[in-house]
């Protein structure tokens, strides 16, 4: 029996990743996209670092910045039933891909897309093999709790919304799909 142990990969370890987000979609996402990188910042600072202890820096960008993680905003999902998904950019670091026209077609909120793809990738950095080589990762597991959809939606000014955009938090309506806080 060999000593040798998994060898795993890991993205910017020790490092405080930088997230370049960027829209490339044609159809727009129903908020200004610099309100949205800043509700997603606080969401991340507020309510993903403290329990995965997994700080990140959000920034805007025209595209792919070199050693910079990605979150793209596209128009059609080219995966079906994807509104979002997790991928690699160019250079094999970890990017959200969100896709808004399927998203808003879908009737849920482009920030809840973005921030289900937000969280899984800040996990990246929580993730650590144990000694029997499984994954090791503080916090609760799973979906992100439907609350914290409320709290980054409640984030974002109404005055960035565009007309007629469903919105969730305190006094606004349920969204179209009727989950609150989806």
């Amino acid at each position: 029996m060999s000593d040798r142990r998994p060898t795993f990969g890991a993205f910017n370890q020790g490092e405080v990743p930088t997230i370049a987000c960027f829209n490339q979609a044609q159809t727009p996402l129903g908020v200004d996209l610099d309100a949205l990188i800043a509700a997603m910042q606080v969401f991340v600072d507020r309510h993903v670092a403290p329990v995965w202890a997994t700080p990140a820096k959000l920034v805007k960008s025209k595209g792919y910045l070199k050693g910079a993680w990605a979150m793209v905003f596209l128009d059609n999902a080219d995966a079906p039933g994807a509104l979002a998904y997790h991928d690699l950019t160019p250079d094999g670091l970890p990017q959200s891909k969100v896709f808004v026209k399927t998203t808003l077609d879908n009737h849920d909120l482009v920030s809840v897309s973005a921030s289900h793809e937000l969280v899984p990738q800040a996990r990246l950095r929580a993730v650590r093999p144990d000694e029997q080589g499984q994954e090791a990762v503080p916090g609760p597991l799973g979906r992100v709790p439907d609350h914290l959809h409320s709290r980054l939606a409640a984030a974002i000014p109404p005055a960035t919304a565009a007309p007629g955009t469903p919105r969730s938090g305190p006094g606004a309506s349920p969204p179209p799909s009727g989950r609150p806080g989806s």
